[in-house]
């Protein structure tokens, strides 16, 4: 065994903690690559958000203060938007969204789910026209629904209940910009690069 090796610097004490944790984040990273969990624009994005490169760049953080700020692509600011109707359309009769990605996927995987959900065909018991019409949000469910489209509705088109999913149904948790970001899934304007 390795770990119990006296030669080896991690068991004989020859590495601070410090050291095995950086030691261990790279050969974790390593092994994600080697399995396919990760790519390599995914492993450099990690090891460049990590703290073992800004201490490679800069020294130990207790000697500097330094704010990290992440950008989202496109397709994680829309998937997140999406994502915020999942709390009822991922299961039951309404469920479009099943079989999501988790937030933590990476953004290839959110991508290629988008793609294949404004490529799928929905069953719609309470509502006419299709889910999503690529291209024409104002003819799609999805953004009819939304009080925030402005698509013209002064009522939300039939349904159960008759109600708003944006401004009813998920008071404070959406904004003009999930608004947006449902247009741009419908209108496949979104990437990874942006």
């Amino acid at each position: 065994n390795v770990e119990s090796d006296p030669d080896n610097p991690i068991s004989n004490g020859e590495m601070s903690q410090g050291q095995i944790n950086e030691f261990t984040f790279v050969r974790d990273q390593g092994e994600e690559l080697k399995n396919g969990s990760t790519n390599l624009q995914g492993l450099i994005k990690k090891i460049v958000e990590s703290d073992h490169f800004i201490e490679s760049v800069f020294g130990r953080s207790d000697e500097y203060s330094i704010t990290v700020e992440k950008t989202f692509s496109s397709v994680e600011k829309s998937f997140a938007s999406l994502q915020k109707c999942a709390g009822c359309h991922q299961a039951g009769s309404m469920n479009f969204l099943s079989n999501m990605p988790s937030v933590s996927d990476s953004c290839e995987t959110k991508k290629t789910y988008l793609d294949a959900f404004i490529n799928t065909t929905y069953p719609l018991k309470k509502s006419t026209g299709s889910l999503i019409t690529k291209g024409s949000s104002c003819d799609s469910v999805l953004y009819r629904y939304l009080k925030t489209a402005n698509c013209g509705n002064t009522f939300p088109p039939s349904g159960s209940g008759r109600k708003w999913m944006d401004t009813d149904k998920l008071p404070g948790e959406w904004d003009q910009s999930d608004t947006e970001n449902i247009n741009k899934i419908i209108n496949q304007q979104y990437s990874c690069d942006n």
